[in-house]
């Protein structure tokens, strides 16, 4: 086990070498954050596998990893799954693949109504304690889809889909864009009530940052206007 502010103020151990090699699991922002440091590119370029996951990555980051040829596994999993049940092999990740990989030998991964996940398999959890669930396929709340090799595209949440005026906002994508401009440290979309259109789009950041708007207005305009963030807070 590593701690992560040591890990960060640079004291990152060697690791011996062993014929597999050794993984290491980070989340997108503790990637960002290791990214900025040529010492540390330079540590995780000794291993193996590098497992990202806990929260949706963006395209540049993903771009950003790639670059500098890190071994990047994308996964899919959660609590109820006991971790993994997607992966995708960083041989993909470094050809280009952008997907969280086919179903692990041990799993069950399917598409049902409106898009959701439902995972099969012996991982998974027995139910919320005290009460039990049936031994049958867990439906998620995340929204998701299987390409034609087999490989999952995980789309967002099913229950954090925005609904404006009629339209649908995946602040996944949304904060991806936003994440793009380099102006946030972090970022979080939100839909708030509005009496005129069911939802406003807001967009939230930490309060020490001090972004730059005309570049994050520059690549919002890109998107349709419905998805643009009507206030930052």
């Amino acid at each position: 086990p590593l701690e992560w502010k040591a890990l960060e103020n640079g004291q990152r151990p060697t690791v011996p070498a062993k014929p597999r090699g050794w993984v290491i699991s980070l989340v997108p922002t503790q990637l960002e954050r290791l990214l900025g440091n040529e010492a540390a590119v330079a540590w995780l370029q000794t291993f193996q596998i590098i497992f990202l996951g806990g929260a949706p990555a963006w395209p540049s980051l993903l771009a950003a990893a790639a670059a500098q040829r890190l071994p990047i596994s994308l996964g899919y999993g959660m609590t109820e799954t006991a971790a993994m049940v997607s992966a995708l092999r960083p041989a993909e990740f470094l050809a280009g693949l952008r997907s969280n990989g086919p179903a692990m030998p041990h799993a069950t991964v399917r598409i049902g109504d409106g898009e959701r996940i439902s995972i099969g398999g012996p991982s998974l959890f027995r139910g919320y304690y005290p009460a039990a669930r049936p031994a049958e396929p867990f439906i998620t709340q995340d929204r998701g889809r299987v390409d034609e090799h087999g490989h999952l595209h995980v789309l967002g949440r099913a229950d954090a889909v925005i609904i404006t005026g009629g339209e649908k906002v995946d602040p996944v994508e949304l904060e991806g864009v936003l994440r793009a401009t380099g102006q946030f440290p972090d970022v979080v979309v939100l839909g708030l009530p509005d009496h005129r259109w069911g939802q406003q789009v807001v967009a939230v950041y930490p309060g020490n940052a001090h972004p730059n708007f005309h570049e994050v207005i520059r690549a919002t305009n890109r998107l349709a206007d419905y998805k643009r963030p009507k206030r930052f807070v």
